[in-house]
């Protein structure tokens, strides 16, 4: 069961143990010792395929 106060889940970076942040701003893996940047644990944003396009073409346009 999750509890508020366990603060976030994450992951560290070097050993990938599980752990809570316990609400606090500076990171420690408890397994590994390592201390970790909050910057360095968010995921790269993939962006779009050059090229791809939301609309769709228009097969017959209005006259």
């Amino acid at each position: 069961m999750y509890n508020e106060a366990w603060g976030l889940k994450r992951i560290c970076p070097m050993c990938s143990k599980q752990y809570y942040d316990l609400g606090r701003t500076e990171l420690e893996c408890p397994e590994c010792g390592k201390e970790i940047e909050v910057t360095t644990m968010s995921r790269p944003r993939r962006g779009r395929k050059p090229g791809s396009t939301n609309a769709a073409p228009l097969t017959n346009p209005i006259p």
